[in-house]
This record gives C-alpha cells, sequence and structure tokens, in this order.
C-alpha cells in the first residue's frame, strides 16, 4: 500500500493519494500549518480550515497526514513555501 500512496503537489492544491483511502484534496488557499512528528519516522501533517457542504471554508480545523515519501525533506520545504502569508499586526 504505501509504494503505491503518493503526494501531488501543483499551484493551487495538494492531493494525497493512498489506494486504499482514496484521495484527499487541500486547497493551498486553506493550508494553516505544516507539522513533523514521530520519533523514528518523522510524519508531515497538514492542518488546514475544513469546507462547509457549499465548499467554503470554515473555522473548524483538520488534519491529514502524509505518506511517507523518499524526499520527505523536499516535500517539507515545498509545503512550507505553500503556506499562505500570515497577516501582520
Amino acid at each position: 500500500m504505501g509504494l503505491l500512496s503518493r503526494v501531488e503537489l501543483d499551484e493551487q492544491q495538494i492531493v494525497i493519494v493512498r489506494p486504499l483511502l482514496g484521495k484527499r484534496v487541500v486547497e493551498r488557499r486553506r493550508l494553516l500549518e505544516v507539522t513533523t512528528s514521530g520519533r523514528l519516522m518523522n510524519v508531515i501533517t497538514l492542518i488546514y480550515h475544513a469546507t462547509d457542504a457549499n465548499g467554503l471554508a470554515t473555522e473548524a480545523l483538520e488534519s491529514a497526514p502524509l505518506p511517507s515519501v523518499a524526499d520527505h525533506g523536499e516535500l517539507l520545504e515545498l509545503l512550507q513555501s505553500a503556506l499562505p502569508a500570515s497577516p501582520r499586526s
């Protein structure tokens, strides 16, 4: 299963594909945080705003752990650069 899992990135979205779990799409504009966790194997997790039935962003947050990839560090950098600029106080 792990060999067929993948993460796809483009200008608008991040797509997480897992054969048995299906596909999850996260729009980059909804991305709030990218974190890593784990002792033996670092897992990258996306934190993002959920959407309602109409596809509009809500205040609720969802998370999506990513499958392991060969270029973990490069993926983490790409995802961190995809974070929207935070508004200045």
